[in-house]
């Protein structure tokens, strides 16, 4: 399975954390991720995999805004299968 659905935040913020992908993310000055209060709300939606994951943020029936990071190690054909996977 390249995907699953998480409400445990670790692997999250670990990729979140990352310093390949954190200046993408937030500014590096502002300390650590940490987005476990996120990842537990009901309507939010966590997908993670090995290399990556997707936070999708509910805002309203139907509206939704997406997030995906991405390690380097999974940036490429990884990347293609786990975004059509999310898709799924």
């Amino acid at each position: 399975m390249i995907l699953e659905r998480t409400t445990d935040a670790q692997q999250i913020n670990a990729i979140l954390n990352h310093p390949a992908v954190r200046p993408d993310v937030a500014e590096p000055k502002d300390g650590k991720l940490n987005i476990a209060e996120i990842v537990s709300r009901p309507g939010n939606v966590c997908l993670v995999g090995e290399h990556g994951a997707f936070v999708v943020l509910r805002y309203d029936a139907g509206i939704y805004e997406v997030h995906t990071a991405i390690l380097p190690s999974g940036r490429g054909e990884w990347a293609k299968a786990f975004a059509e996977a999310g898709a799924e």
